[in-house]
């Protein structure tokens, strides 16, 4: 059985990796809170979720807005 403080250093690694790999495809989440943090017991990981504000950048650098679930 893992310590608390070893859980917690594997979430966050988890979420930084997660974050630096949205962001390595020029999107970028807009919404990053606790809710759209999502947590799985049985695998004892943490992924994100909530696409629906994110944003692109487009090849000038420019984002481009609600490329998520956005307006349905």
């Amino acid at each position: 059985q893992k310590k608390p403080i070893e859980n917690i250093k594997q979430w966050m690694y988890q979420l930084i990796y997660a974050m630096h790999s949205i962001n390595h495809t020029n999107v970028i989440h807009c919404d990053l809170k606790p809710n759209n943090i999502l947590y799985y017991a049985n695998d004892n990981d943490v992924k994100v979720g909530d696409f629906s504000l994110c944003m692109r950048k487009d090849w000038l650098g420019m984002y481009k807005g609600n490329i998520g679930s956005g307006n349905y």
